[in-house]
């Protein structure tokens, strides 16, 4: 499914934006790759945190439409909290997913999110940075909320899941700005169709663990 176009240049920095997208075209999307093509790596770094998965906290930031916050919950992660800053598409998805109740929506953005230290076992971002990043006039300073969110309301063990169109030679320096302490993995992930072995045939996924102080 192809992305709803507003304009010849979506300015992904406006909420309006995005409301008016969602309620044009309310069935799910999947930035990137859907769920099933992230399930086989994703799975092992959830159950390599050593927590039973009822006990796992897990925030989706950006949620968007996406089937992500479901298929965790089908996989036995049932304590699934998912935000974005668009409240058009919040609402949809409470009304989605009436039949989980476990599942939380809210409206929130993920450069200032309202929880505590040490909240989540685990934080997926299946684009949310690589939006922010479009738009921000200052970059460092906009990933370095995003990621500075994420490592502050990980708990420990914890692990930051980001999966982004950019290389490590783009994306590095905004997952270690500010010394967070983790260890951050990239993992390649073959576009649909791609070919060659270069960075534009590949989707990244960022593993980045949290380590105690």
């Amino acid at each position: 499914m192809e992305p709803v176009v507003v304009g010849e240049a979506p300015d992904y920095g406006d909420v309006m934006y995005w409301d008016t997208r969602f309620a044009l075209d309310p069935e799910p999307f999947e930035w990137y790759l859907p769920w099933e093509e992230l399930r086989e790596v994703v799975i092992p770094r959830l159950l390599a945190l050593g927590v039973p998965p009822q006990d796992v906290e897990v925030l989706v930031v950006g949620c968007g439409n996406s089937t992500v916050p479901e298929e965790l919950y089908l996989e036995g992660w049932e304590n699934i909290t998912a935000i974005d800053t668009s409240s058009v598409v919040v609402e949809q998805m409470r009304t989605r997913c009436v039949k989980f109740p476990e599942l939380e929506f809210q409206v929130m953005d993920a450069c200032a999110l309202q929880y505590p230290d040490s909240s989540f076992h685990v934080i997926m971002d299946k684009g949310c940075l690589d939006t922010v990043l479009c738009e921000a006039e200052d970059p460092l300073a906009a990933a370095s909320a995003v990621v500075g969110e994420a490592h502050r309301t990980l708990a420990v063990p914890g692990v930051y899941l980001l999966l982004s169109h950019g290389p490590a030679s783009s994306r590095l320096e905004y997952l270690t700005a500010g010394d967070p302490r983790w260890r951050v993995e990239a993992v390649r992930l073959r576009k649909d169709e791609a070919v060659g072995d270069g960075d534009e045939a590949f989707y990244f996924l960022y593993i980045c663990t949290k380590v105690g102080e």
